[in-house]
């Protein structure tokens, strides 16, 4: 009885552990884990809480345990050690998801097949008297095996779209990415108005992409702290 309860315990706790990895992953189009969608933050007027991570510590710790109680293991024999253990495969789901991400976006042929690195990716957008400057790098994959052109649309800021009453600016250049390759795009735009900018001199950071061409579009959220900034104003 012993035995078998042993074993059920062992399913559970690798069960566990994958189930565990699964939430750690993203579509690579918003950065929130599926973790933090189902949890979703605590959110009040200028501040938000996020406990997901805390679930996902807490499963990988007693799942560690659960397997160490099982049989014995020096590397999670104590509870620092699990921890540590712990924070080691933390990183490790999220390096391997880099992964996952890739391999199914390269089933795509259109611009879903494009894999958007956050901590490559940065884009500024400065205003200045009767013109909007645009300029940053995206950091991209076409993980297909095709060739994508397409042009970019980027999300005006909170402080932007006050100025030029507009939801998006359309950038002129069209970028073309060759099949499985990595590229960075250096954007440098400069879009001129009617009318003098009301807060000329301001600079403000993007947080949302389109990639659009003639057959569809694919939607990327910047980076959490970019974005869920500019939702609170």
């Amino acid at each position: 009885m012993d035995k078998l309860f042993k074993m059920k315990k062992g399913i559970l706790s690798c069960l566990g552990i994958i189930t565990l990895f699964i939430l750690m992953g993203n579509s690579n189009n918003v950065p929130e884990t599926f973790v933090e969608r189902i949890f979703a933050p605590i959110r009040g007027d200028s501040w938000r809480f996020s406990y997901a991570g805390l679930i996902v510590i807490v499963g990988l710790y007693y799942c560690l345990k659960n397997f160490n109680e099982i049989r014995e293991n020096f590397l999670i024999s104590t509870s620092f050690r699990r921890i540590i253990i712990t924070i080691v495969l933390m990183n490790i789901f999220s390096a391997a998801w880099v992964h996952c991400i890739q391999i199914y976006k390269g089933f795509s042929n259109d611009l879903n097949a494009i894999y958007l690195d956050r901590e490559k990716t940065s884009v500024e957008l400065h205003g200045d008297k009767d013109k909007l400057i645009v300029y940053g790098t995206m950091h991209i994959v076409n993980c297909s095996n095709n060739v994508q052109k397409f042009q970019i649309k980027v999300k005006a800021p909170f402080l932007v779209k006050e100025d030029i009453s507009k939801d998006y600016i359309t950038l002129t250049n069209e970028f073309t990415v060759p099949q499985n390759k990595e590229e960075t795009l250096n954007v440098n735009d400069v879009i001129k108005f009617d009318k003098e900018c009301q807060y000329s001199g301001y600079s403000s950071k993007a947080f949302e992409y389109i990639l659009f061409n003639e057959k569809g579009e694919s939607l990327f959220k910047g980076k959490l702290d970019e974005y869920q900034m500019d939702e609170l104003n």
